[in-house]
């Protein structure tokens, strides 16, 4: 039988298993020699009573010269490590060394049989075979260096017997054959189940490989895309956090019925590529894992209520009925990712419910947690497809791709944004008898804090700083803030900033910047600047476009951040929040400022 590596084993693979072969005859080769080295030591004593003891200590030093030479194969072995180029080299050696051995025991127990002696007969017999056994172990690994070693010694001994030792002992010859048979079918197995590892092993290294390989490519495409995103969401977001300001400024500037009505519409569609945005951009901050939630006590009941009421209007235009079933609780979460979760729900919700149906909304405490559940009488989800919903761009009712019901992104989002907040999801549903989404929500046992109630559009009386390296932002800020009753200062950079304070002998109250400016100066540089320009702890806003926000560094305190495009209510709750901070009351001013640069 071959001992060469199977044909269809690549060149390159071949050349390793016959390295891992070496290796393991390596590895048994000090073994080996010091174990040959006594036995034949132990087979000399029990020799020396029927044969010449010169003979014995001059056969006793060839086993250990024999020895030498795998001691040297072992030295030269590990100071030239295998390679392509040595490989067939050592084996070779292997071989010749096996083959030196093999003569010796085989020679050996010729010259010191004594024919005439049963008991002389019975123990080289019996060393011979245990010579046949133990070189299995030794040189089992690659058949060629056990057949050197083997059918040396088995053959010339059985010779010696089957020639020369009287009858019925030559019989014992013949047995020695069948033994050196077994012995090397043995060997022949261990050494293809050997090779079927090796190879396995192989073909285990090269799957992995390729499988490194393919993972290597998806990650780079996954960075690829977060990049992509990432270089253009600021852009995409700019136009449209201006057009937002602009029309909620609008707003106050119209008198007849039909230019609110195409207000309306052109705000339904600003929202509409809002929030397609905003689902983009959620789903690459997850996988880019910049999302970093806050947790705190949060009013659960009165954050439900208000998003519900949020929502009447959409439902009560499609004709859906909004119930709600709210118990006082409060939650230990991020308010600002739950009030994500529990918009996304709901809108899925209203989208997917037809005319007519009715949705339900419920709060309900227990134990450690707080049950969030919303029920509707729609359509309801297929029990093959309901694994599926939570996956990105899985939308089972749009066939058509209708761009009024998003990119199926947000239960994608409701289900990352849950993980990230230890909140367990259920979903029981039947197709044609709606939907239930319940939620378990960490229960805090602190007491929420309860903000002051404040209108949307109540005036404000504060100075603000705006600072962004776009005009087309900057002014639709001035325009927002003053129709809220603000004074404003806008600049496009730190340097322009710290010369208007200069200039105007101006502290603002509030600081409203861009992340990212020219020349990559950022928001926190420059409020650090005016901060220490001024000497006091000024608020700040900032805003984003960019995916991962601030990249998770920590930003100065008394600051908050905004990602791009900002609702106009989002701005001005966080400017009467602003304002608390600074201990400057909101009220209605009776001119409003004019921004000054």
């Amino acid at each position: 039988m071959s001992d060469e590596p199977e044909t269809a084993v690549e060149p390159a693979q071949r050349v390793q298993i016959k390295i891992s072969i070496a290796k393991q005859l390596l590895a048994r080769s000090a073994t080996a020699v010091t174990s040959s080295i006594l036995f034949a030591c132990v087979s000399g004593i029990m020799l020396h009573f029927n044969a010449d003891n010169r003979l014995v200590v001059l056969w006793i030093l060839s086993v250990v010269l024999s020895g030498c030479l795998a001691i040297f194969y072992l030295i030269v072995a590990k100071k030239h490590p295998f390679n392509a180029q040595n490989i067939d080299k050592y084996l070779f050696f292997n071989t010749f060394n096996a083959l030196c051995a093999g003569i010796a025991w085989g020679v050996g127990m010729v010259l010191l049989i004594d024919l005439e002696s049963n008991q002389s007969i019975a123990i080289t017999f019996l060393i011979v075979s245990c010579f046949g056994a133990a070189a299995i172990i030794s040189h089992g690994a690659y058949p060629r260096s056990y057949g050197a070693a083997a059918l040396p010694a088995l053959l010339i001994y059985s010779a010696n017997l089957l020639f020369f030792a009287p009858a019925p002992q030559n019989l014992l010859g013949f047995v020695s054959l069948l033994l050196l048979v077994a012995y090397f079918l043995i060997a022949i197995n261990l050494h293809r189940n050997l090779l079927a590892t090796l190879i396995l092993r192989q073909q285990q290294k090269k799957m992995m490989s390729e499988l490194r390989t393919q993972r290597d490519a998806i990650r780079r495409a996954n960075e690829n895309k977060t990049r992509f995103l990432a270089t253009t969401s600021h852009d995409f977001a700019q136009p449209l956090h201006t057009m937002g300001n602009y029309i909620s400024a609008l707003r106050n500037s119209l008198t007849e019925p039909q230019q609110h009505e195409l207000l309306q519409k052109l705000e339904t569609s600003w929202r509409s590529m809002g929030n397609l945005l905003d689902g983009l951009l959620d789903i690459s901050r997850l996988e880019a894992g910049a999302i970093v939630q806050n947790r705190q006590p949060v009013d659960l009941t009165r954050l439900v209520q208000n998003i519900v009421d949020e929502y009447s209007e959409t439902a009560k235009q499609k004709h859906i009925e909004l119930r709600t079933q709210l118990d006082l609780q409060t939650a230990d979460t991020d308010i600002n990712l739950f009030s994500r979760v529990v918009r996304n729900i709901l809108s899925n919700a209203i989208k997917f419910t037809p005319p007519g149906e009715v949705i339900t909304v419920t709060v309900q405490g227990h134990d450690n947690h707080i049950v969030f559940k919303v029920a509707d009488t729609g359509i309801g989800i297929p029990k093959s497809r309901q694994s599926d919903i939570f996956e990105e761009y899985v939308q089972l009712d749009n066939h058509h791709r209708e761009r009024h019901k998003g990119l199926g992104l947000g239960l994608s989002i409701v289900g990352r944004l849950c993980e990230l907040l230890d909140i367990d999801i259920e979903l029981e549903s039947e197709e044609g008898k709606g939907a239930c989404f319940t939620f378990h929500v960490p229960k805090s046992e602190e007491i929420a804090e309860t903000p002051s109630p404040w209108e949307p559009h109540a005036a404000l009386r504060l100075a603000v700083l705006v600072i962004d390296d776009e005009r087309e932002i900057r002014d639709s800020m001035s325009v927002l803030l003053s129709d809220w009753g603000c004074e404003v200062f806008s600049a496009r950079s730190g340097d322009e900033a710290v010369e208007l304070i200069n200039a105007l002998d101006i502290h603002p109250d509030g600081v409203i910047a861009d992340m990212r400016l020219k020349g990559g100066e950022t928001g926190v540089d420059v409020l650090i600047r005016i901060r220490n320009l001024l000497g006091s702890e000024i608020p700040a806003i900032f805003v984003t476009g960019n995916i991962d926000g601030n990249g998770n560094k920590p930003r100065p305190s008394g600051t908050k951040l905004l990602t791009k495009p900002v609702d106009a209510s989002t701005m001005h709750r966080e400017l009467r929040l602003l304002a608390r901070s600074s201990s400057i009351p909101a009220a209605s001013v009776t001119e409003p400022h004019k921004e000054n640069a």
